[in-house]
Parts: C-alpha cells; structure tokens; sequence
C-alpha cells in the first residue's frame, strides 16, 4: 500500500477507522483501495507539477472531473490542512462506482490554497 498512502501510519489508520467496519477482511479491503485509487486519473498538470502552485479547491474538483469524463462532475472534493491541498476525496458507491459526493462532504473553504508537487 505505500505506493498509494506513502505512510505506514496512513496504512495503519486507514484499515482501523474505515477496513475494519467494511465487512471484508484487510487483503480484500485493500484490493478494494487499490482498484478506486487505480480508477482516478490525476490531472496532467498536477502530475508534473516542480513547484507549489496556488489553486483554488474549486478548480481542483473541476480539473479531475475534466480528467476522469466517466465520473459524475461532483464526484470529487478538495480537502485542505492548513493553506494546502491534502487530499481529494473521490467519492464511490459500495460497489466501486463513480458516484456524487453528498452533502456532508465538504470541500475546502479557503479560496485559494497550495499545492505541492507530488512525491
């Protein structure tokens, strides 16, 4: 899984607070995880990205719907830790189908955030 999470610790949470209330076992919940993560196409430009770069959580979200055609639009959310882009939620149904975020996930609130090469 470090490839994906780049972290034993993420590993590690990510099995205690969500695989393990999944129903299935760690082998099968992490086939899982990398069959969504293999699903998402990063957006060309993020891929090359040599230096921080300002974006805002609405431009991100739009850049990866452009990416991804196949997902409904409000399929993806920005999310934030301090001034940075930490994450991009996708959101999936059950089955590992592209689905619309609901309500209760939110984006970032900052207009404007950083976001840092990958690694």
């Amino acid at each position: 899984m470090l490839p994906i999470m780049m972290d034993a610790g993420l590993v590690q949470h990510e099995w205690r607070d969500h695989g393990t209330c999944s129903g299935a076992d760690a082998s099968d919940y992490f086939d899982l995880v990398r069959r969504a993560y293999a699903a998402v196409k990063v957006p060309k430009p993020y891929r090359t990205l040599s230096r921080p770069i300002g974006v805002s959580p609405g431009e991100v979200q739009n850049q990866f719907a452009q990416a991804n055609p196949s997902f409904p639009r409000d399929a993806f959310r920005a999310q934030c830790g301090g001034n940075e882009l930490s994450e991009v939620h996708v959101c999936f149904t059950k089955e590992l189908q592209p689905r619309a975020c609901g309500p209760h996930e939110k984006s970032c609130a900052l207009g404007e955030m950083r976001m840092l090469p990958l690694r």
